[in-house]
């Protein structure tokens, strides 16, 4: 494949490409009389329309996958060329934006905006990006996004600000998905097993994000209070299984869901030396998609007499995040922060027995495990500056961690770290670093493994070592050099 380009990003230019530069319809106020409004004499004067529009045809001589998958010149033959950025500015703060990027291909990109600057401001924008992954031989795997937004702002006052935005966006095209079909059941159907297959399967996705947002910006407190909120729907409710003519059957494809957050940030100056902030955020994850009847699915483990224990997942997830820091500098050489943060995930789906599995001649119920965490976090730091080459710092972390459906239930780690910083040339900076930290864990259960009911004895290795108590410290040397503008070189040890 052969290809030319303007910008590099085109392909062979057979036709003329036709630039309009800046577009100035106001160029000539320059020489009117009414130099007085400017600020200054010297000050370039940006006021009227300016920028510049591209448009042309380019040729591509040969099906190209891999050259295309995310610019969507994936196929041979010509394609339009448009692009453009263009603005406005008024005297009076009004403005517009106008950019637009490959308009004439599926991963073209267009933003129309404008407002009065320190009043309020709008903006809408359409975005599409393809993603060709190959070709097979019943079909083609590729996908295309189309997005779709608003945005606004508006300044209600010197001191208040409010912004929203709303973004609609649309996924369609054929994936390849991995999964299985069949299961070996003895005592009902002898002889079936379980059969892997690759099959490409249809995406009809379709997402919707919305949010506001309330701020605050006084001399000493500054606030904000925020919504943000995601709607995901699948038009594909359910995948066939008809590559798999062995074992027919549906398998469920990505469930219906929603989430909703709403949170509040406050900062005060409590003094010129003493900053205080604090967040809280409150959010709820739910997804309620109805189940596929076992007759649709083929499974012949599900029957009358041993139904689906629930219609659906019924699945809800809320989540707390607290946090308070606290940032002094009692002088000009000495820095105390410290921070605390409380963050929480409730998972209050129902717990429910799906099935049994036979494992090594036991047998094991499968159920959905709902994981569920709570951390409690405290960070100190005390900085101190020697002198104008030397930084020392040092701090204390505490980090409490409970977990549910997991082997260890209550991890503590404490670390204690200190730090300095030299910088004995204008070239050199050196840091030596050492901390000690020290993990304290509740009693081991194996048992307990959110993510699979099999027990660790089939494979010992299986055994969540990464939660076991532990004692650790830990030295370190990072150098950096600079010999040179346009050079720099840097090495990090830790051992």
């Amino acid at each position: 494949m052969s290809n030319s380009n303007f910008p590099i990003k085109y392909a062979l230019l057979v036709a003329a490409l036709m630039q309009i530069l800046p577009l100035t319809a106001d160029a000539a106020k320059a020489d009117k009389d009414d130099d007085d409004s400017k600020i200054c004499d010297d000050c370039p004067d940006y006021s009227g329309w300016s920028g510049w529009v591209e448009g042309g045809v380019a040729s591509q001589n040969k099906d190209d996958y891999h050259f295309g998958r995310y610019t969507g010149y994936e196929k041979s033959g010509g394609t339009l060329v448009a692009d453009g950025d263009v603005r406005y500015r008024g005297k009076d703060g009004r403005y517009a934006d106008i950019k637009a990027v490959d308009l004439g291909v599926n991963s073209r990109d267009l933003v129309v905006g404008g407002g009065k600057q320190g009043s309020y401001g709008v903006a809408a924008e359409y975005d599409q990006i393809p993603n060709y992954r190959k070709q097979l031989p019943a079909a083609d795997l590729k996908t295309e996004r189309d997005r779709t937004g608003v945005k606004f702002s508006m300044v209600s006052g010197k001191e208040w600000e409010v912004t929203g935005h709303y973004r609609h966006e649309t996924k369609d095209g054929t994936r390849d998905v991995g999964t299985t079909f069949g299961f070996n059941y003895p005592s009902t159907t002898p002889g079936v097993s379980l059969q892997a297959a690759v099959i490409a399967a249809p995406v009809h996705y379709q997402t919707d994000d919305f949010g506001l947002e309330v701020n605050y910006k006084g001399a000493k407190l500054q606030a904000q209070v925020a919504y943000a909120g995601s709607l995901f729907k699948d038009g594909q409710t359910s995948i066939s299984s008809a590559a798999s003519a062995a074992n027919p059957g549906l398998i469920a494809d990505a469930p219906d869901n929603q989430s909703h957050q709403i949170s509040g940030l406050l900062g005060y100056q409590l003094s010129d030396i003493t900053r205080v902030g604090a967040k809280l955020a409150l959010g709820q994850m739910t997804q309620n998609q109805s189940f596929l009847a076992a007759a649709a699915t083929g499974d012949t483990g599900i029957s009358a007499a041993n139904p689906l224990p629930a219609s659906s997942l019924n699945g809800k997830v809320n989540t707390t995040l607290a946090s308070v820091d606290i940032n002094s500098r009692p002088s000009n050489r000495l820095r105390l922060d410290a921070s605390y943060t409380y963050s929480d995930r409730d998972n209050t789906t129902p717990v429910n027995t799906y099935g049994t599995v036979n494992v090594n001649g036991v047998n094991v119920d499968v159920q959905n495990r709902p994981y569920s965490f709570t951390q409690k976090m405290l960070r100190t730091k005390l900085g101190y500056k020697v002198s104008s080459d030397t930084d020392v710092s040092a701090g204390f972390d505490y980090d409490d961690m409970s977990r549910t459906y997991q082997q260890v239930q209550e991890t503590k780690d404490k670390t204690l770290w200190g730090k300095v910083k030299l910088r004995p040339t204008d070239m050199v900076e050196t840091t030596f670093k050492y901390s000690y930290a020290q993990r304290d864990a509740s009693s081991y259960d194996a048992a307990m493994n959110q993510n699979s009911p099999f027990p660790e004895s089939v494979n010992p290795l299986m055994k969540a070592f990464e939660l076991a108590d532990r004692n650790r410290e830990k030295v370190g040397l990072d150098l950096s050099v600079t010999p040179t503008e346009k050079l720099s070189l840097s090495l990090g040890i830790d051992y």
